[in-house]
């Protein structure tokens, strides 16, 4: 049987980025160039299911969007001591997403 095409875009979304993580690891081209990549593919990657008529992940964007704003700031040298923000904010955030992940998950499952 044939996947559904939203599917089959994040099939392909998945194994784009696992190419993406090989290559900048055989590269180390440092966390900057890993972060504006990864949340580029994000971004493409729901660019590409709205462009098919899938449903656009919003979470995927936000994601997207925050690891290119993490990547551009650690490719300007921005220190996040001398940000708006305290240090400990950014890490949590990625924290926070992943339970919210996992719980929502985890909801899922019990539900059904």
């Amino acid at each position: 049987p044939q996947l559904p095409l939203a599917a089959t875009v994040d099939s392909a979304g998945w194994g784009v980025f696992l190419i993406w993580v090989g290559l900048a690891l055989y590269g180390r081209l440092g966390w900057a160039v890993f972060f504006l990549g990864t949340g580029g593919l994000l971004l493409v990657g729901q660019a590409v299911r709205r462009s098919v008529g899938s449903n656009v992940d919003w979470f995927a964007v936000v994601l997207g969007i925050f690891l290119v704003v993490v990547g551009g700031s650690r490719a300007l040298e921005l220190q996040l001591d001398d940000a708006v923000v305290p240090s400990w904010f950014v890490p949590s955030m990625f924290v926070a997403a992943g339970i919210a992940v996992v719980a929502t998950a985890w909801k899922r499952h019990r539900r059904g």
